[in-house]
């Protein structure tokens, strides 16, 4: 599924502050906690064929958002875990239920879960209809993936969320969609294609795990992941389509930057990280199975009209050359080889 980017989503007045106000956490004791959620008007929590779930009570139009959520970091141990949830701030309208740490939070590793609010009781889908954007402090901004009726339930793709998720016993997905993956363990067992589709919608902690655990080594012969935190040169962008832009004018002879390549084995999957999102690279394969992969050069187009020369320096160096002048938001363009 392609979301909407969210630059082009519909704003709430909905405040960070508001979110705190109305979702709260109190630790009776070492394994008791207590927590509070007020309910947004728009969101009811109701059974479904799974259980309790999550609906809305009025239309949402595709990219709008939802609701802003919060969730808190807990150990990963046994907790006595009871919510009560107020409907639509009236405090008379008070709701309780007592949450399963396996079932209602999400393991993020290293000891920790993230424990939600109301919206613990989202399920699963394999073609969901929300889709989540985080940003610091534990906060985060729910958004339609499509248009969703009134009194629909809300669904996400627990496979963004949990790099693992055994624990929670889903041994039959039972979403019904038509592109239903029927066994829902964990964004770590998805093919390499199915991966790559999710690369820009999993948390920061899904990827971490996947990185972690499949870190590339040098000399490495089995299938493992490179990361490369690219770091752009003063004047170089790369754009949404993945082309290198000048953001300022260079002369014939001037060289726009310096790189490296790297060779790699052809298992390693490579993943460039830059300002626009992470990036899935493709590289070619070499006669004894290994791959080069170019850094920065990986997303200079190749043209009969180029206007730059990439120079090796030895082995594995390269400069990249202006071999004419250069005007400002113009791609960089090499020739074919």
């Amino acid at each position: 599924m392609e979301y909407p980017k969210i630059s082009n989503c519909e704003q709430s007045s909905e405040t960070i502050d508001d979110v705190e106000k109305n979702n709260t956490i109190n630790y009776v004791d070492s394994q008791t906690i207590e927590m509070v959620s007020r309910i947004p008007e728009r969101i009811y929590i109701s059974n479904s064929e799974t259980g309790n779930s999550v609906f809305v009570n009025k239309h949402f139009k595709k990219g709008e958002l939802i609701y802003k959520g919060k969730y808190n970091l807990i150990e990963d141990k046994e907790f006595s875990i009871k919510m009560n949830l107020i409907k639509n701030h009236d405090q008379t309208k008070k709701e309780t239920f007592i949450l399963e740490k396996n079932v209602h939070a999400v393991s993020i590793g290293n000891n920790k879960r993230k424990l939600f609010f109301f919206d613990s009781f989202m399920n699963h889908s394999c073609d969901p209809n929300t889709f989540t954007f985080y940003y610091i402090n534990e906060h985060y901004d729910v958004f339609a993936a499509r248009d969703i009726n009134s009194d629909e339930e809300l669904t996400c793709d627990y496979l963004n969320f949990e790099y693992d998720l055994r624990d929670k016993n889903i041994l039959k997905c039972e979403c019904k969609s038509n592109n239903c993956l029927e066994r829902i363990v964990g964004f770590k067992f998805l093919t390499n294609d199915q991966k790559k589709s999710r690369l820009n919608i999993i948390t920061k902690d899904v990827f971490n795990s996947w990185v972690e655990e499949y870190k590339y080594k040098d000399g490495d012969t089995v299938e493992s992941v490179f990361v490369d935190n690219l770091k752009l040169p003063v004047g170089i962008v790369i754009t949404n389509s993945d082309s290198l832009v000048a953001t300022k004018s260079f002369y014939s002879g001037d060289i726009l930057f310096e790189g490296e390549s790297k060779n790699i084995n052809e298992k390693t999957i490579v993943i460039a990280v830059t300002e626009n999102g992470r990036k899935w690279m493709d590289h070619e394969i070499n006669s004894d199975l290994s791959r080069n992969y170019h850094e920065l050069t990986s997303f200079i187009k190749h043209s009969d009209d180029a206007n730059v020369l990439i120079k090796l320096t030895s082995n594995y160096l390269y400069q990249v050359i202006a071999i004419k002048n250069i005007n400002e938001n113009e791609e960089l363009l090499s020739k074919n080889n």
